[in-house]
């Protein structure tokens, strides 16, 4: 019989980030009936219920919001627990990245995975980390499975000159690239600060993306760049299109994190060839063992004037291509589809 699973999100976050829905689609290449939630006349027939960032709710911009997506979420277990579907939990973060109801924080990490058959990691780093913060999680069955790549959401890149034309970049600067949304924990003032005192001949730094709900940060990356001819911020949502050229015309991608688990902005980069320089922290070390090539540049410690000098010394890989065939997708499905057969082996035993 067809394994039946619902879903949140399946593929409706499919603009925001194709992870899911490139997990899902070939999870029905292999036969897998996946519905999008719960509230749905076929979750009759599903088996598994296989969440991402249920924790999501705890971010709500006012209290009654929060609230109601929290009563959302306990519906969702009740319902589970009727129908006898398991709930599987891909822990995408260990913690929330910015503790704005740190009480009821403490309470879902507590509670949710009690009603967890099962959970999912992206690195073998965040199961033993969530295992020593959480030792009661070791009653859980879980299992790593990598966070897979993007490329068959992007089309093939354009060539590095040419990205560069079309963009009125000069063809022999040296164009570093930070891109994605900022928050406080992506330290991005320190890039700034970094960069313009490392005074990198003949190199440019270019800041792509909007600062989310903080117009502290926001003042703080225009004071950091102020004066700095050789910074240009684009403080705006980058549409994909965009973003892909910007890519392309770069020759390294900066993600200079405070703190880490996993980085969805690090592969995105690789599956369209572009090295990346980031610190040594979270799931990267891993990330970095299963690309061959010098594509994940780590540095330990703080981002430093001495590790861009470094980074940018490393011969460029213009218009060569990264090995990902450890992050390909088909592989990653039939590791789902087991640990979820697995799960139903278990409950019948």
């Amino acid at each position: 019989m067809k394994l039946h699973i619902a879903a949140d999100p399946a593929f409706s976050n499919r603009s925001l980030n194709p992870y899911n829905s490139l997990l899902y689609e070939h999870l029905q290449a292999l036969g897998v009936k996946v519905q999008e939630g719960l509230w749905s006349p076929q979750t009759l027939h599903a088996k598994v219920f296989h969440c991402h960032w249920p924790e999501s709710f705890l971010h709500r911009p006012t209290a009654l919001r929060c609230l109601a997506s929290g009563l959302k979420l306990c519906a969702q277990v009740l319902l589970c627990r009727l129908l006898r579907i398991h709930i599987v939990w891909t822990m995408h973060n260990l913690q929330p990245h910015e503790q704005r109801r740190p009480r009821m924080s403490r309470w879902f990490y507590r509670l949710f995975p009690k009603a967890c058959a099962g959970l999912v990691f992206l690195s073998e780093i965040t199961r033993d980390t969530a295992l020593a913060e959480a030792p009661q999680l070791a009653a859980l069955p879980s299992c790593v499975i990598p966070h897979g790549h993007y490329r068959p959401v992007y089309p093939e890149p354009l060539r590095r000159d040419h990205a560069r034309a079309q963009m009125d970049l000069a063809a022999t600067e040296y164009l570093l690239l930070y891109f994605g949304m900022i928050r406080p924990y992506k330290n991005v003032p320190t890039l700034i600060r970094q960069f313009v005192a490392a005074a990198l001949p003949n190199t440019r730094l270019l800041v792509a993306g909007r600062v989310i709900d903080n117009p502290t940060l926001l003042e703080e990356i225009n004071d950091a760049a102020r004066d700095a001819p050789q910074v240009t911020l684009q403080l705006e949502h980058v549409p994909d299109a965009r973003l892909s050229a910007l890519l392309a015309a770069s020759d390294l991608v900066v993600l200079p994190y405070r703190e880490i688990a996993n980085s969805g902005s690090a592969i995105l980069a690789l599956s369209l060839n572009r090295p990346v320089l980031a610190p040594a922290r979270g799931s990267l070390k891993e990330l970095a063992a299963l690309i061959p090539g010098n594509w994940l540049r780590l540095y330990e410690g703080d981002l430093s004037v001495d590790t861009l000098q470094k980074a940018i010394a490393i011969p460029a890989q213009a218009d060569s291509k990264a090995d990902l065939k450890a992050l390909d997708w088909p592989d990653i499905a039939q590791r789902t589809l087991t640990f979820y057969r697995s799960l139903l082996e278990h409950s019948r035993g």
